[in-house]
């Protein structure tokens, strides 16, 4: 009975800590999300000076990345990726599309996603601007855009889409095309 008596003191105890702690600020309610903390180091580091002439979009992201970490005041800086091509899921999606057989021959050719033109060059110079600044002048200049997934900034084609593709293909009940060849007969007859 005492042990019983004791677990029960024990557990009211703890449950008193952990909710002190938790009014204090001290849960897990105040943690911020990677994103967020992207966003805000994007917005605090402050880059000296910005000069690109006719520079490439591989060349601007390493500069980018180089200056994000020297100039933040925690050292860490921003991780940015960048991907120009379409994403290995929209590609597959397109081969399997261009693969079927519909009823009344191939389906269409699906077009890859993507820009698959060259990137326009960088001619861009500024003072005492933000890397946040400076990343959406550069992707509107060479029409890219930027998403902060997790603590990863991607930089990607502007028509690129957002989120995960998801292709589905159903089959068609036999009775359904077997109706439709006949019914496509029919008015080929009556012509």
């Amino acid at each position: 009975m005492k042990r019983f008596l004791i677990a029960i003191l024990a557990f009211s105890l703890m449950s008193l800590i952990s909710a002190a702690g938790s009014e204090r600020g001290g849960g897990r309610g105040n943690q911020v999300s990677p994103e967020t903390a992207v966003e805000e180091a994007l917005k605090r580091i402050i880059l000296p000076e910005v000069s690109f002439r006719q520079a490439h979009i591989q060349d601007v992201i390493a500069f980018l990345i180089e200056s994000s970490i020297e100039q933040d005041p925690e050292g860490r800086g921003v991780n940015i990726v960048l991907n120009l091509n379409a994403g290995p899921s929209a590609r597959e999606g397109a081969k399997r599309q261009q693969q079927q057989t519909w009823l009344f021959g191939p389906a269409v050719q699906a077009q890859p996603v993507g820009p698959q033109q060259e990137v326009p060059l960088v001619t861009f110079s500024a003072r005492r601007i933000t890397l946040h600044e400076t990343l959406r002048i550069v992707t509107q200049l060479t029409n890219l855009k930027y998403r902060v997934q997790g603590n990863v900034v991607f930089v990607v084609p502007h028509d690129a889409p957002d989120g995960e593709i998801i292709v589905r293909i159903y089959d068609v009940l036999p009775v359904i095309e077997t109706r439709v060849r006949q019914l496509s007969q029919e008015l080929q007859l009556r012509r």
